[in-house]
């Protein structure tokens, strides 16, 4: 069962609280049958309780939904509601039989949104418990709706909140069917993830870095991360000043995962970001975490091969993949865009349209200034761009960076409607 502060203290209170069965049976609320069941348990050891819940666990799972199917007093869901939390987490064969009662499931979905926080810890942790198992469509959303919105990305910055609702989100996404509903969640989810891997405690970090790293062995999940959450800097940055070794281990595993599933896709992002700067994703360093080592040994044998055989024009196609354009070589370079115009020129100016797009999203400072630089560069090449780079917006924005904060943006952005100005007018 899933470790956290909040979710302990929750456990802590229901078991510090004896329930009395034998008052309950005699106001009906339980069976004598099942006074017995429970009574005989508690007075076992804690491995021998395990051993008795999994020689009888269709039986007890018949009871817990049996009881739960009333509306019975707190204290007694609360204590049920655990034991489907700590059971199905430990013994397969009682979550097996749960899984197919669906009264259990709609009965834990309706107390994430009861009022009772406790509660709904408790029904949060036994639907994560269960989805593992098996995934119920019917009650993923409301899961992943208390998950995502109340947990992990709840206005208040509370460490334990969000630690609990990162590894609620690891235990669940475990089972790939989840990935699929979880698809909705993830503009909200991924970004927060991103923030707290680099903002985050430690525990809170570790918990973040492993919904992501859970979530790159999904390839659909690996082109989000590289194209609509831009994760791979995150990673970089983490491994790259990482002390703790787990740390590190998830950072690299992460976009190893992504280079094996999606290279084409991948590969290029990750050299943009600087990845190889000095031959290797990460300096010399002795690791005692072998799958590490290896994951390491990998990226650099892959991402130095792809590096050694890129033109030109491929290291800036994979700056553009990235979103995010740098001060390299090749942008000072006069050969590179007297050479490769015919590139640009290519699908309709397709490469020329990227890059206008780019400079309409981007917010990176250094971004924006490489991007007017480059559409100056191209349309001294060819005049013909101004046409295209007028329809895709981009004169209007070059127009607005005239007046932007940053120096160098305004500098190349003044430089960029000259340079267009010049080959309207010739």
């Amino acid at each position: 069962m899933i470790r956290n502060p909040i979710l302990d203290e929750v456990r802590n209170n229901v078991d510090s609280r004896p329930i009395p069965w034998k008052g309950l049976n005699r106001a009906n609320i339980v069976t004598e049958d099942e006074v017995q069941s429970f009574e005989s348990l508690g007075k076992l050891t804690p491995p021998e309780r395990l051993e008795q819940v999994r020689k009888d666990a269709p039986r007890y799972a018949g009871i817990v939904a049996q009881i739960l199917s009333k509306d019975g007093r707190e204290d007694l869901v609360k204590y049920l509601v655990l034991f489907i939390a700590e059971y199905s987490s430990t013994v397969p064969a009682f979550a097996d039989s749960l899984v197919g009662i669906d009264e259990v499931w709609h009965c834990l979905a309706k107390m994430l949104t009861r009022g009772d926080e406790q509660i709904a810890t408790l029904a949060a942790a036994s639907l994560a418990a269960l989805t593992k198992t098996k995934l119920n469509e019917e009650t993923s959303t409301a899961f992943f709706d208390y998950v995502v919105d109340t947990l992990l990305c709840a206005g208040s910055d509370e460490i334990d909140q969000k630690d609990l609702g990162a590894q609620l989100l690891a235990t669940v996404l475990q089972n790939n069917a989840s990935r699929v509903p979880f698809r909705k969640y993830e503009q909200r989810a991924v970004p927060e993830l991103g923030r707290l891997a680099l903002t985050a405690p430690l525990q809170l970090q570790y918990s973040s870095l492993l919904v992501l790293w859970i979530l790159s062995f999904d390839k659909h999940a690996g082109n989000r991360y590289l194209n609509q959450f831009n994760i791979v800097p995150t990673l970089l940055d983490v491994a790259q000043r990482g002390v703790k070794e787990k740390i590190v281990r998830l950072c690299i595993a992460t976009l190893a995962n992504l280079v094996r599933l999606i290279p084409q896709a991948a590969i290029p992002v990750i050299i943009a970001e600087g990845a190889m700067t000095n031959g290797k994703v990460l300096p010399d360093r002795k690791w005692n975490d072998e799958e590490l080592q290896s994951d390491l040994d990998y990226l650099n044998t892959t991402l130095v091969e792809a590096f050694d055989s890129m033109t030109t024009f491929e290291e800036y196609l994979a700056e553009l993949q990235a979103h995010k354009l740098r001060w390299s070589p090749v942008h000072r370079n006069r050969a590179f865009w007297m050479e490769n115009i015919d590139e640009f020129r290519k699908d309709d100016w397709a490469v020329l349209k990227r890059l206008v797009a780019l400079a309409l999203q981007s917010k990176d400072n250094v971004t924006l200034a490489v991007a007017c630089h480059d559409i100056a560069a191209i349309v001294h090449q060819n005049s013909d761009a101004v046409q295209v780079i007028s329809r895709a917006g981009g004169k209007v924005r070059i127009m607005e960076l005239i007046g932007d904060s940053d120096n160098d943006v305004r500098y190349e952005a003044l430089r960029a409607s000259q340079v267009m100005l010049q080959h309207i007018l010739a």
